[in-house]
């Protein structure tokens, strides 16, 4: 008998007909993963910049940029700042500015300053008088007469003994309505448009155009109390 024939005869033979083939498995949802590494780099880097250019067109356009913030000056209105050598004693002024500025040449601020002459910016006492309660404890007060009548309060530290602020109380007892700041203590001070009073008691020169003029008054006897 032939080998090959028993062979053929003695194997199952399998239908031909009606065999159901499986379908081919969809792969296109994992293509993305069996894409070379650069390529599936290149995608995912795209996909990210396109959300961070989304993110910043939404900061842009909510926030005001740098360079309209930096083209309106900012305004400031802060009230001018006054304080002892020490710093011990603290407080804000009435106003940003003095109301003047004048620098006085008479024996009592000679001696006060231990100078040629002291400087006095001059305040609204609405809003600064009475002091803040914090630094009232710290501050020491010597009371004199002034040449006009007026009595004069005198603050200082106790701490450093700067003078610190003037008071003048009026013969009747009522307080006048500006307070004479000591000019040293006014941080930020300049003397631009300072008047030179009580001339003729002065150590330095003093030019006559910066000399306070009073009607009726010699230069020389301008006094301000």
């Amino acid at each position: 008998m032939n080998s090959s024939r028993s062979l053929r005869t003695l194997a199952p033979r399998l239908p031909t007909t009606g065999i159901s083939r499986r379908p081919r498995p969809n792969l296109t949802h994992v293509a993305e993963y069996t894409m070379s590494p650069y390529t599936y780099a290149s995608r995912l880097l795209g996909v990210f910049s396109r959300q961070q250019h989304r993110h910043q067109s939404t900061t842009t356009s909510s926030a005001p940029s740098s360079t309209s913030r930096s083209t309106q000056p900012e305004t400031r209105n802060e009230n001018a700042k006054i304080s002892c050598q020490c710093g011990t004693v603290t407080f804000p002024a009435s106003i940003p500015k003095p109301l003047a500025v004048y620098i006085c040449h008479c024996t009592e601020c000679q001696k006060q300053s231990a100078s040629a002459f002291g400087i006095t910016a001059m305040f609204p006492a609405e809003g600064m008088w009475p002091l803040p309660k914090d630094i009232q404890p710290f501050l020491g007060k010597w009371v004199r007469e002034a040449d006009s009548g007026n009595t004069l309060e005198c603050y200082f530290c106790k701490c450093c003994g700067v003078r610190v602020l003037h008071r003048p109380i009026l013969p009747d007892g009522t307080a006048k309505t500006m307070l004479s700041v000591k000019g040293g203590c006014v941080e930020g001070l300049t003397l631009e448009g300072a008047k030179h009073v009580y001339v003729r008691s002065a150590l330095v020169p003093v030019p006559p155009e910066d000399v306070l003029e009073v009607p009726g008054v010699k230069l020389d006897q301008v006094v301000v109390k």
